[in-house]
């Protein structure tokens, strides 16, 4: 598993009774621009079986009856880092201030995507195919795309 990932927004906050230090209540705006940039690779090992480290993904065959099936991933990343940078800006009556702060982030990336349908039957000797799905999640304005590769084979 490789990712990328990167986020960029913009928060305004316009407070007409701003209350400086002095006491004095004015106008402020306070503009806060933030970016947060990752990227990484590989897969959980946390679980284990046997006393041995056990990759965190599981990948699931969902077999139709009308000749097609669906892979599905689940999984975590490896843990990554990251910044986060805040850019915040403030215009007002007594408040005039530009500051940028950098900070490390870490972040794991989950995974639940569901591939196909392709065709086949539990019966196949060799299920192979390869595919990309775009995710879109408009609640968080992001776009994941995701690619896999396969070749199971059983005798």
């Amino acid at each position: 598993m490789d990712f990328i990932s990167s986020k960029e927004g913009t928060l305004t906050i316009e407070d007409g009774c701003h209350k400086c230090p002095s006491g004095q209540q004015g106008k402020a705006i306070t503009t806060e621009k933030y970016s947060e940039k990752y990227s990484g690779s590989g897969i959980s090992h946390e679980s284990n079986w046997n006393g041995r480290p056990q990759d965190d993904t599981r990948i699931e065959l969902e077999f139709e009856e009308n000749g097609n099936y669906y892979l599905i991933a689940k999984g975590t990343s490896l843990p990554t880092r990251g910044n986060k940078t805040v850019n915040t800006r403030i215009e007002g009556i007594c408040d005039n201030k530009n500051e940028t702060k950098t900070d490390p982030v870490t972040l794991t990336i989950p995974l639940r995507v569901v591939f196909g349908p392709f065709k086949g039957k539990p019966t196949d000797k060799v299920l192979k195919e390869n595919d990309t799905k775009t995710v879109k999640i408009p609640s968080i304005d992001e776009t994941n795309t995701y690619r896999i590769e396969f070749n199971l084979k059983h005798d």
